[in-house]
């Protein structure tokens, strides 16, 4: 093989020139040989062992550590397997081989002198080269380790290479070629885990501290003696200068930081501001991190004016001229949330509003990052778009490194330290490196989170692999199936939600990776859990959408298939659809095999057959013994469908249907012994029997319910059963029962956070207050349910909360009719509130009120014709309306006593007593009113004695039930009424004036109104 390669004759002179070759080699090494005679090298010689040697030396000490793994790689192979000894160097002998450089001038034959131009590369000669290279090579990765000896690199280098010589001068070139494939494996194996410790290391200290002070000394245009080492030289030209240097982009060499304080400490009066992407762990570093521009968290009213917004309108208008926020408000929000408020992603994204809206940006931008890229002529490569600036961060990351970004990438807002290790496989030592590199962040919370724009390009990385994307996505899946079912249970503790709160972005996008994916086991227990969590937080528009995609699956079991139905009714239900709620239910109860009747003898006979098993129960006392049942179980989910079905029935005016219904749920719940599901259900038969005004039927139920509270174990049902007593209690004035219940009630929902239903529960306590006549406390109590309801975006508590508060001030004289038309106008502004009949006839009749004490008639008898209208189209009374049903006949009343009769007016007068004594019979509460009013008509139709009658009716039901307001409206009519000489007129006045300042409201100063 040697003969093959080498000539005598070119050999001999080749040792002739050895010590030349060896002093211009050492000295030459060090400095860098260029890439580009390298190539033309390899293209010549495949086989240059010089040449992949070198490439080892310059990609080692640049940091491109995978290229010289590869390099030594291929050396390796070839050495093994014989194809070239050890010491040829190959290019120089090959008859086609290029070589360059004064010495191939100097000593190559002639035939190949004419090559010499091709590059400018010293080291492709024969084996001594071969030699110095290797060593050098040798020297360059022991600097990797150990980089405090760089001054002795020259040093280290020789003694490699006399070492390799002698061993050549004392075995021969036969036997020392097995000794070198030896020492060039073990070699290789060194080398790699040189590398493998030094991870990514840019350049080496020396190399980075050397190029820092050159750039500092040009910088400062000054140049120092050649004769001692640049540092030192730097260090004391700078002991007694005031200066401030800027080290920008350090990151590159961040292997130069501990000269950063020795600097510090050799230059009392010098201040360095360094930014960098990775930290420089010094102890002198105080970091501060340079966050984008600020931009809103979330969706707010003044969202365009952060610094964010107005950059990017600057930017745009650049552009485009003519640009304007208005209109672009929400899209413009998500292009900063998108870019972070990055100043350059923002610049890059407005260049593009001359060719696409603002919403068209930020749609693009969430599935391509190429959008942000520019032409502009003086702007730096780097800065030509985002991706080249995420190229380049990405660059200095190692494959550990790349990897753990690449799967963290997954998480869509944010995660915590178990998620990471669960999904990424990515520890908290891999994450204080990202970290400390500029590209996590850590929250306040202990929660970590990448830059939407650095999470969108690892995402990009991680869709290269389809295998490791595929074994993340169901790891991320598995993780987020887990932690809802972890924390299902535990909903009644607001610390559970607040942890389902930071993770929703996140369980959102698992729910789509698992509908998309193959992970089906994993979807029921997965949705359920999803499922309680949107009852929790009455989020039941996001519901429809998850429970429709899951309805479309193909492939699930009818009783899987039947419970997402029931959840995607009840879903409708909260959102106001009963179209849609009632056709879910129907179809989830044909799955169940439960099909409703399709006529009106079957709904006779379902009504007469439930009837007969209540009636028997109540009758026999029978008890069942308690279960606990799977989930989903037919019974159940058949249970909770019919009662869904039979609140449907009552709001869609099928009273009939929704009562057989009830009793149909309520049997069942009791054969299965169900507590807080039978405690629901007496609570439905109490509803039903007050609205048919069977008060002992009602009071019976209410009992049962009541009864049944100690056994029920869930926080939220308990509450329920507790709102539903409190609600019925007062309406037939047991006041302590109903404080009691309602603040428990609402107790609970405050700690289980259901804003919703604790707003229900304060909104009824302030209708007590205003029941009992404290109008202040009442108002107070409307104000804070609707200032709540406000910051939770529910219109419809806002707008009970304004109702009731005007109610309440309304009591309190005239000198309030301006806060009340004020709080009235609010709630008529409530945006996209779609009130129901029942709603309208509170609002109606208030708006009446206030026309009639402003003393505007005509507009006063027009509301109380619309309230009229409303409450027949309602189908349901409800207690809190009560104003609006007895608005209508006051006003009429008023009218009717102050203008002269028109038979027209007295028909109206008759439809609305009906409508307040119809209010009256199903809520006791109302009878006082109502009583007043009939008691008023009659007088006014000459039935003195009948009037006066049903007045003290009304004064002893009011007295009876402890509405101190309404007894002191009885005391003042029955008063106004009587004859002056008539000792009882004075009396009742005086009894009315005294409860009156009781409840420091002003004497009226005519009739009462209300």
């Amino acid at each position: 093989m040697l003969k093959s390669y080498i000539d005598p004759q070119d050999n001999q002179k080749a040792k002739k020139l050895l010590p030349r070759l060896m002093v211009e080699g050492l000295l030459l090494g060090g400095t860098g040989l260029g890439v580009l005679a390298l190539i033309f090298e390899i293209a010549a010689d495949a086989f240059s062992v010089a040449a992949y040697q070198t490439l080892l030396a310059i990609h080692g000490a640049e940091g491109h550590h995978t290229i010289a793994i590869l390099a030594f790689i291929v050396l390796s192979v070839l050495l093994f397997l014989g194809i070239v000894p050890a010491y040829k160097a190959g290019a120089y002998l090959r008859p086609n081989a290029g070589g360059s450089g004064p010495l191939v001038e100097a000593i190559g034959p002639p035939k190949m002198r004419w090559l010499s131009w091709i590059g400018t590369s010293l080291f492709f000669l024969d084996a001594i080269l071969t030699i110095i290279i290797s060593s050098i090579s040798a020297a360059d990765v022991l600097m990797l380790i150990l980089p405090e000896w760089a001054p002795y690199r020259i040093l280290l280098a020789e003694l490699f290479a006399f070492f390799i010589m002698a061993v050549l001068v004392a075995m021969g070139p036969k036997r020392a070629v097995p000794l070198f494939l030896i020492g060039g494996g073990a070699f290789t194996l060194f080398t790699i885990g040189a590398l493998g410790l030094v991870g990514t290391t840019a350049v080496s200290a020396a190399d980075a501290i050397n190029t820092l002070a050159t750039a500092i000394s040009n910088t400062l245009d000054h140049t120092f003696a050649a004769h001692r080492p640049l540092p030192e030289s730097l260090l004391d030209y700078l002991r007694d200068k005031k200066l401030l240097l800027l080290l920008d982009n350090f990151e590159s060499l961040v292997a130069a930081a501990p000269f950063l304080p020795q600097m510090l400490q050799a230059a009392p009066h010098l201040k360095l501001l360094v930014t960098s992407r990775e930290r420089l762990h010094v102890a002198a570093e105080w970091v501060f991190d340079v966050a984008g521009l600020p931009f809103p968290a979330a969706k707010t009213m003044g969202q365009l004016a952060y610094p964010a917004a107005a950059f990017f309108a600057e930017r745009a208008r650049q552009v485009r001229p003519d640009f304007a926020l208005e209109g672009e408000e929400t899209a413009v929000y998500r292009i900063c949330q998108l870019v972070h408020g990055s100043p350059l992603a923002l610049e890059l994204a407005a260049n593009w509003v001359r060719l696409l809206s603002c919403e068209a940006i930020a749609a693009q931008l969430e599935q391509d990052l190429n959008l942000l890229q520019s032409q502009a002529n003086d702007r730096p490569p780097r800065q030509q778009s985002m991706v080249a600036v995420l190229a380049a961060s990405w660059g200095l990351l190692d494959g550990e490194e790349q990897q753990g970004m690449r799967r963290l990438a997954v998480f869509y807002d944010g995660w915590s330290l178990a998620g990471a290790q669960e999904v990424a496989g990515v520890g908290l030592p891999l994450l204080a490196r990202l970290v400390d590199k500029s590209l996590l962040e850590v929250e306040k919370n202990g929660r970590y989170r990448l830059h939407e724009l650095v999470r969108q390009y690892g995402l990009e990385q991680l869709h290269h692999d389809p295998a490791e994307m595929t074994a993340v996505q169901a790891r991320y899946a598995n993780y987020y199936t887990h932690f809802l079912q972890e924390r299902r249970h535990l909903l009644a503790d607001k610390l559970a939600v607040a942890e389902l709160d930071e993770e929703v972005e996140n369980v959102r996008a698992a729910w789509q990776w698992l509908v998309q994916g193959e992970k089906r086991p994993l979807i029921p227990p997965f949705l359920a859990a999803l499922w309680e969590y949107y009852r929790r937080k009455g989020w039941y528009e996001e519901a429809v959408g998850v429970l429709g995609q899951a309805c479309q699956l193909p492939d699930w079991s009818p009783l899987q298939q039947a419970q997402w139905r029931r959840w995607l009714g009840e879903a409708f239900y909260q959102l106001g659809d009963l179209r849609e709620s009632g056709q879910q239910v129907t179809e989830g109860l044909a799955l169940l095999k439960r099909p409703l009747p399709a006529a009106t003898p079957g709904w006779l006979w379902l009504a007469v057959g439930q009837t007969a098993v209540q009636l028997y129960r109540r009758l026999a006392h029978t008890h069942f013994p308690r279960h606990t049942l799977a989930n989903p179980d037919p019974q159940y989910e058949t249970l909770y469908a019919l009662r869904l079905q039979a609140q449907l029935c009552y709001f869609t005016k099928q009273r009939e249907k929704g009562a057989g219904l009830n009793l149909y749920a309520l049997n069942l719940a009791e054969r299965l012994g169900l507590p807080a599901e039978t405690a629901m259900g007496y609570g439905g038969m109490t509803v039903i029997f007050r609205n048919l005004a069977q008060h002992k039927l009602a009071d019976r139920y209410r009992a049962l319910a009541e009864q049944l509270l100690p056994e029920i174990t869930t926080a939220t049902e308990k509450a329920a059963v507790l709102e539903i007593v409190g609600y019925d209690g007062m309406s037939v004035g047991q006041w302590s029962l109903a404080k009691q219940t309602l603040t428990e009630a609402a107790n609970l929902f405050t700690r289980l956070e259901m804003g919703r239903n604790w707003a229900e529960c304060w909104t009824l306590l302030g209708f007590l207050q205003m029941l009992r006549g404290r109008f202040d406390q009442g108002a107070r109590q409307y104000a804070e349910a609707g200032a709540a309801a406000s910051e939770r975006g529910d219109l419809f508590f806002r707008f009970v909360g304004l109702a009731g508060q005007a109610a309440c001030l309304l009591r309190l004289g005239d000198s309030y009719l301006a806060d009340v038309t004020g709080v009235l106008e609010q709630a008529q502004a409530v945006p996209n509130l779609q009130l129901a009949a029942e709603d309208k006839v509170l609002l109606y009749g208030l708006l009446g009120q206030v026309q009639l004490r402003l003393g505007n008639w005509a507009e006063a008898e027009a509301w109380a014709h619309e309230t009229l209208a409303a409450i027949g189209q309602s189908t349901f009374m409800y207690f809190y309306s009560m104003d609006g049903y007895t608005a209508p006949a006051e006003i009429l009343l008023a009218l009717t006593e102050s203008m002269p009769y028109q038979p027209q007016r007295g028909q109206a007068v008759k439809q609305a007593l009906q409508r307040q004594q119809a209010f009256a019979r199903v809520y006791p509460v109302g009878q006082p009113g109502a009583w007043q009013a009939a008691g008023r008509w009659a007088w006014e139709n000459g039935r003195l004695p009948q009037a006066h009658q049903l007045w003290q009716q009304s004064l002893t039901a009011a007295q009876k039930l402890g509405m101190v307001y309404e007894t002191a409206r009885a005391h003042w009519i029955i008063g106004q009424h009587l004859p002056a000489e008539a000792g009882e007129r004075a009396a009742h006045l005086h009894q009315a004036e005294q409860l009156l300042e009781r409840l420091d409201v002003p004497i009226p100063s005519g009739n009462f109104l209300l």
